[in-house]
């Protein structure tokens, strides 16, 4: 059945379950095979509706739990397969982070330094796509050995021995999950296949009681899934699959339309049903959306058609000055259709990423009040409740956890001063003794301290779960979000019973696991980035999702987003997939495959929409770079008579905007102090509920300003410098404060001791054994003593052991004699090793320390500065200014004229050259200036970033709360 968007698909194939139970099929011999347990779930419900008396013996599941049932009832029954059990991504990466120094990566592209989660991520989603193929471990690691062998270049064997590398991390994860009776989601498919191919007695008891098989969004099934259905339906009475190829956005390399040419192979004979009539949208949603997918080659060529009586508007185009043009433009529509009667719940915000393009819309709905969900974009573990609860569960199993405890003292259940509670924590830490003592001394009167022992008390002596209903419950967290109410209170609720059940899961499957073991683990999964999220139960408010996501929704209203040229189709990043050699089947690549996926993409998006549709595209992005909309866009712009833009999203005055959020800001402490008064009977709660209503109104005058529209101003003028108290800066805090000003804070200011990282104990040993080795200038044998003396530095700071020290070491090997050698022949003598300097800069001082300055051949002195990290794309402004300080300061302290500075990046074998003219000196300093006076004036505002998910205080920072 080739089924296009909207045409009932559901409901034929739920007749088909009644009609054939209905006429005699047994139901155990009936099996429907869907693509997700709620797709399952509703084609059970439905079908059970038309089906009299009892039927619990009918299977409708996924095909990842039909193969599981299979393994269970004819493999580990018969103990022909051991007992495993399935487990997800993030469990997987664990095993893996566990034993990341046993994996002896050594490979360019599976650096450690960055980021260990995100290598391993890779690795696991790579093994999926490898069990998705049916590509074992065993015929992985025999075809990259013998591409190593037969390597002709540098290059062909350096990429054979990456895949040899991969080879090995895939046979060791297998090894390994199997050890503590694992296995991951892919693996249950091709274990069930292996298991009926070994077994001839068990495919034929499989196949008896699959006698009618039917598959839905048969365009997303996998190569293994397929092999599976195709064995057991062999000698099926019927077998009937319903896809939609132009609805394939799931399945590896986009090969939807391959499924439905191989079925034709197999079954040359089979009837072809169509689907076209569209039971959800308007004709001309349907017109644009076809125009989108018509282009892409070998699709099954398909016309819906609306039903006669649905009406409504055209599509429109929007087009707006930037992403948060968008935003607005969005928000203030939602708001007028909800005045016309639309449901928030019947409205939809798609785009291709929440995480990175969710923000601002987020932003533009709770600033409005408008009742929201987001989905996706946001791991359990980010979530403000849940994170506050991690906190506290770690404060209260390990009382040396500084950072748990300062987050502890923020919460409104301790509401300790911030200052004093970082410099108790400050002291406790560097004193090497327990925390939460002294923090609950901090607290006024007993109920703290009687709160932080109890939760201890429970840690230390009661079962795992009760810590965490008791975090739940004793702190307030939960009575806090029920008090929200609404969409937002919904959400939060059920993230809390997510991790609950997270917690509960993890003890049942896990004998005799105690409470700290268990937050360790949640910790652990915190760190991995714990994808699972409860969600609300239900609809409730303006849903904001991924494309992928809305897959099988439908709405009255639908925005879809980021409709420029630098999104659909965007750039084919080309990521490492498994070798067309080990593929069992050909699949499309190149530009024209991943711009046929970004075409169904797009239509999945614009079929979810019933009677309104929004298209959006904007002129320059978040980074001020020009966008030009998508051909995507301009085809469905084209196909329902080539509208103009409309032209939305003009920001109002900046100014008008932070009266808003403040009056919001203010009714929301307005509305909470009148309740919790309500909840304690105090008789202040008249005058409380009196100041709440001023606030209301506030709030209404200040969006009515807003609605107004832009307020004309005069050019502001160019603030006063505001006379400073100096400050003593290094170069370091110069850079991180503008990497993050409140990661400065906590580092500089409030003296957060951050967590033991490698990387530092890296960074360290390096400049120390090469400060010993150019102190005698650059010896014959200096490689080897530079090797020794870090390999001696490592071990002291205790990094060697580990996964990204090993990695080091060996980057040390291979770098450092060329690196020498090239020092020794460039004529470079130096004169000068970790040579301290103090650099006036306006009232402030920085204090700094050279890592080496060299005499040059051609006269004059040139600058070094070691890095032990990865070597950037393109050296980051904070960088650059930290080595134009240095030239300053080596100007000022010794009267000499460097020739520049060079950024030695030693484990990478780079160098980076920096020589700054006059002007860029000037400037740079005037920009150190700039920052110790904010840092004076106590100006330290978070600012997210790509950095967030591995900064040392990433649990303290609001800014990471959603």
């Amino acid at each position: 059945m080739l089924a296009g968007a909207g045409a009932g698909k559901t409901r034929v194939l739920c007749n088909r379950l009644a009609w054939l139970v209905n006429g005699g099929a047994d139901p155990a011999e009936v099996l429907a095979l869907t693509f997700s347990a709620k797709a399952a779930a509703e084609l059970r419900e439905r079908a059970e509706e038309m089906i009299p008396g009892s039927h619990e013996t009918l299977r409708v599941t996924t095909f990842h739990s039909y193969a599981l049932d299979l393994v269970r009832a004819l493999g580990t029954d018969r103990d022909l397969a051991p007992v495993l059990q399935p487990v997800g991504t993030e469990e997987r990466v664990l095993v893996l982070l566990d034993r990341l120094a046993e994996l002896e990566l050594v490979d360019r592209d599976h650096d450690l330094r960055t980021n260990p989660v995100q290598v391993v991520r890779g690795f696991v989603d790579r093994i999926d796509r490898c069990r998705d193929e049916r590509v074992d471990p065993r015929r992985y690691e025999s075809w990259a050995q013998a591409a190593l062998d037969g390597a002709r270049s540098s290059r062909d064997a350096a990429d054979a021995r990456r895949e040899v590398e991969f080879a090995r991390v895939f046979r060791l994860h297998d090894a390994w999950l199997a050890d503590l009776g694992l296995e991951d989601f892919g693996r249950q498919i091709t274990r069930a296949i292996d298991l009926l191919a070994e077994h001839a007695d068990l495919l034929d008891i499989a196949r008896s009681r699959a006698r009618h098989v039917l598959v839905d969004e048969f365009q997303d099934t996998n190569h293994a899934q397929a092999e599976l259905l195709y064995m057991v339906s062999q000698r099926s009475d019927s077998l009937v699959v319903v896809g939609d190829d132009d609805q394939g956005i799931y399945r590896f390399r986009g090969a939807s339309a391959k499924n439905m040419a191989d079925f034709r192979l197999k079954f040359p004979d089979a009837p072809v049903v169509r689907l076209e009539l569209n039971h959800r949208s308007t004709q001309s949603i349907l017109d644009a959306a076809h125009a989108v997918v018509e282009p892409i080659v070998a699709r099954e060529p398909k016309v819906l058609k609306a039903l006669p009586d649905a009406t409504g508007p055209m599509p429109e185009f929007w087009m707006s000055p930037d992403p948060a043009g968008q935003a607005r433009a969005v928000a203030a529509e939602i708001l007028r259709l909800a005045e016309e009667g639309t449901p928030y719940e019947e409205m939809a915000v798609l785009m291709k990423a929440v995480r990175t393009e969710g923000r601002s819309i987020v932003a533009e709905l709770e600033q409005a009040g408008i009742p929201h969900q987001v989905h996706g974009g946001t791991d359990l573990f980010d979530r403000r409740e849940v994170r506050l609860a991690l906190a506290w569960m770690r404060a209260a199993t390990d009382p040396t956890d500084s950072i748990a405890h300062l987050r502890v003292a923020a919460d409104p259940a301790l509401g300790l001063p911030w200052a004093p509670a970082a410099q108790v924590v400050s002291e406790a830490a560097a004193a090497g003794t327990h925390i939460t003592g002294p923090l609950a001394d901090l607290a006024e009167g007993p109920a703290a301290r009687e709160l932080l022992e109890d939760l201890g008390r429970t840690a230390a002596l009661g079962a795992p779960l009760d810590l965490v209903r008791q975090v739940l419950d004793r702190t307030g967290i939960r009575v806090r979000v029920l008090a929200l109410g609404g969409a937002e209170g919904a959400a939060r609720l059920a993230d809390l019973a997510s991790l609950e059940r997270l917690a509960r899961e993890i003890v049942e499957s896990t004998p005799g696991i105690d409470a700290p073991a268990l937050v360790r683990r949640l910790d652990g999964l915190a760190g991995v980035g714990f994808r699972a999220s409860g969600g609300a139960p239900e609809r409730l408010g303006v849903q904001v999702m991924t494309i992928h996501q809305s897959k099988g929704l439908e709405f009255d209203a639908v925005w879809v987003l980021g409709l420029v040229h630098f999104n659909f189709p965007g750039r084919d990043r080309g990521r490492t997939d498994i070798p067309d050699a080990l593929l069992p089947e050909a699949l499309p690549r190149g530009k024209d495959a991943h711009e046929a996926e970004q075409r169904r993409l797009a239509y999945v998006a614009m079929t979810r929409a019933r009677r309104h549709l929004y298209l959006s595209a904007y002129r320059a992005g978040d980074n001020g770079m020009g966008q030009r909309p998508s051909a995507f866009y301009e085809s469905a712009r084209a196909a329902v008579g080539d509208p103009p833009y409309l032209e939305v999203g003009a920001a109002p005055d900046r100014a008008v905007l932070d009266a808003v959020a403040a009056a919001r800001a203010r009714l929301e402490d307005a509305v909470n102090r009148a309740a919790e008064a309500g909840a304690e009977g105090d008789a202040a709660t008249p005058a409380l509920v009196e100041d709440a209503a001023d606030a209301a109104r506030a709030l209404v005058a200040a969006r009515a300003e807003v609605l107004a529209g832009p307020v004309a101003a005069d050019p502001p003028a160019p603030e006063p410098r505001v006379p400073r108290p100096g400050l003593q800066l290094s170069p370091t805090d110069i850079a991180r404060y503008m990497g993050c000003p409140l990661a400065y804070r906590f580092a500089s200011v409030d003296r957060v001791p951050p967590k033991w990282d490698p990387n530092r104990a890296i960074g360290n040993s390096i400049h120390a054994a090469l400060e010993a080795c150019f102190r005698e200038g650059v010896p014959e044998d200096g490689a080897d003593r530079v090797i020794a003396r870090f390999a001696v530095e490592m071990k002291r700071r205790g990094a060697a052991e580990t996964a990204v020290g090993q990695q080091a070491m060996d980057r040390v090997r291979q770098h450092v004699p060329t690196y020498l050698d090239r020092v020794r022949k460039s004529g470079v003598r130096p004169v000068g090793v970790e040579r301290a300097f103090s650099l006036r800069v306006g009232p402030h001082v920085v204090h700094g320390r050279i890592d080496r300055i060299d005499s040059h051949p051609q006269g004059g002195h040139q600058l070094v500065d070691y890095k032990s990290g990865r070597a950037p794309f393109r050296e980051t402004e904070s960088g650059r200014l930290v080595l134009i300080t240095y030239i300053e300061g080596a100007r000022d302290a010794w009267s000499i004229e460097p020739r520049g500075a060079v950024l030695e990046y030693v484990l990478d074998g780079e160098t980076r050259p920096v020589s700054p003219d006059g002007q860029e000196r000037a400037e740079a300093m005037e920009m150190v200036r700039e920052v110790a006076d904010s840092i004076s004036a106590g100006r330290f505002d978070p600012t997210p970033g790509w950095a967030c998910r591995t900064c040392d205080f990433n649990m303290i920072c609001p800014a990471q709360d959603r």
